[in-house]
């Protein structure tokens, strides 16, 4: 038996449902990817026009047929979506904390969850972008970056605004050393002085102590090698992709990872796939997609992205009974858009339990 939590208005209230055992999660992070789906797992009164009375126990029934993970003291990484309201965002983590979760993060990307899948089991991930900071609570990118911070930004899109309109040749060389300064180098020279493999960057903390040092030549082999696998992943993603959604996905794949959204990387990111599909004969099927990569313009359908998002996680080793795909949990009558004006109220710790729900600061 496993005391949850029933949501009535503001109010919680105890209830006691019967859970089938279930063999702990395989991994210390449980990650879902659902989308608007995601409203299945029971929303207050207060959050959504279509909350219902006994909604919550119907929800547990979800729970109980298995088609929610076990989340019953597990970290649970939550593949953001940018339209989601910060008081969206403290209701999922609420009735997740009900469900029996220890820590709740939010994810922008499923590409982002490699970092996740390469931490310890007794560390919190907790990566929100848009129109917030920015926070990192630690983050391992490559074993370089180890240790908590916040990146006081609105967004990752907007530290690199300035550096669209540099000469092209420039783009990527600054974009590079941008994207890794916000995960922790706080110290960066000049542009140009950064051409030099040998130069020693001082890594600071939040204290702006400094930590050790790494040459930029070595962050940018970690940040290539990456960048590597995350194209082999994407494209095993595009060729299991039904034909007829192939090239507007491919059109789009640059929703589909945190640093193909930035500028010059984004070029990178492209070319990069482009150049495997072209070396590649077994990837010969997919070389009317060359042409698509270099013009990434149009909007990516939302049922798109979660579907390739599930494919990522799959990829990278992610079990798959611990990935909840669009088919699995969405609710048509539930759109997160008539969400946003809502108010709710956030618990941060469920006195049945005493869950511990770890999100990012708010402004």
């Amino acid at each position: 038996m496993i005391n949850a939590l029933g949501i009535k208005g503001n109010k919680v209230i105890g209830n006691t449902y019967s859970v089938p055992p279930r063999p702990p999660t395989s991994t210390p992070w449980v990650v879902i990817s659902p989308g608007s789906g995601l409203s299945l797992f029971g929303l207050s009164a207060s959050a959504s026009p279509f909350h219902q009375s006994g909604k919550f126990s119907s929800i547990l029934s979800h729970y109980k047929l298995g088609q929610i993970p076990n989340i019953h003291g597990a970290r649970v990484i939550i593949c953001w979506n940018t339209e989601w309201s910060r008081k969206f965002e403290q209701c999922i983590a609420h009735d997740l904390a009900i469900l029996g979760a220890d820590q709740v993060a939010f994810i922008p990307s499923p590409l982002l969850t490699t970092l996740a899948s390469k931490q310890p089991s007794n560390t919190v991930l907790v990566i929100n972008i848009g129109f917030r900071h920015v926070s990192v609570s630690p983050v391992c990118f490559g074993q370089i970056f180890t240790w908590a911070q916040t990146v006081l930004s609105s967004s990752f899109l907007d530290i690199f605004t300035d550096y669209a309109d540099l000469p092209k040749s420039d783009i990527i060389e600054s974009a590079i050393v941008e994207f890794v300064k916000k995960l922790g180098i706080y110290n960066v020279y000049e542009v140009r002085d950064y051409r030099e493999s040998t130069r020693e960057m001082p890594l600071k903390d939040n204290n702006g102590t400094s930590i050790k040092q790494i040459s930029y030549g070595l962050m940018q082999v970690v940040l290539n090698d990456f960048m590597d696998d995350m194209c082999d992943i994407v494209l095993e993603s595009l060729s299991r992709c039904p034909i007829d959604c192939r090239r507007p996905l491919s059109r789009s794949i640059a929703l589909s990872g945190g640093m193909a959204l930035i500028p010059g990387i984004q070029q990178k990111f492209m070319h990069c796939m482009s150049q495997k599909i072209s070396n590649d004969p077994s990837r010969a099927y997919l070389r009317g997609l060359i042409h698509t990569f270099r013009f990434v313009k149009s909007s990516f359908p939302v049922e798109h992205l979660e579907w390739i998002g599930a494919c990522i996680l799959s990829q990278i080793g992610v079990p798959h009974q611990s990935v909840m795909t669009n088919e699995q949990c969405l609710d048509p009558r539930l759109n997160i858009t008539n969400l946003q004006s809502q108010s709710t109220s956030f618990v941060k710790k469920s006195r049945e339990e005493g869950c511990k729900v770890v999100i990012s600061k708010l402004r």
